[in-house]
């Protein structure tokens, strides 16, 4: 899904139906994130130390770190 709000975004940019499509692609982007934390970090979260988890996370770039950090 967040690959065809991408592509809609640049057969037509701008306001669609949905609202604006990069809009759409960044609300896809934050639910992976949070949703697959685990596999964002590579491992499975429940296994790590939420130390561990939170020190992987924060080595990643600001966006990803946040929503990941949710996740965890």
């Amino acid at each position: 899904m967040q690959q065809s709000a991408r592509l809609m975004g640049v057969f037509m940019p701008g306001r669609g139906l949905f609202g604006d499509f990069r809009e759409l692609d960044n609300k896809f982007e934050v639910f992976r994130l949070f949703q697959y934390a685990d596999r964002e970090l590579g491992l499975p979260v429940e296994s790590l130390p939420i130390d561990e988890a939170v020190r992987r996370a924060l080595t990643m770039e600001s966006f990803r770190s946040i929503w990941i950090l949710e996740g965890i």
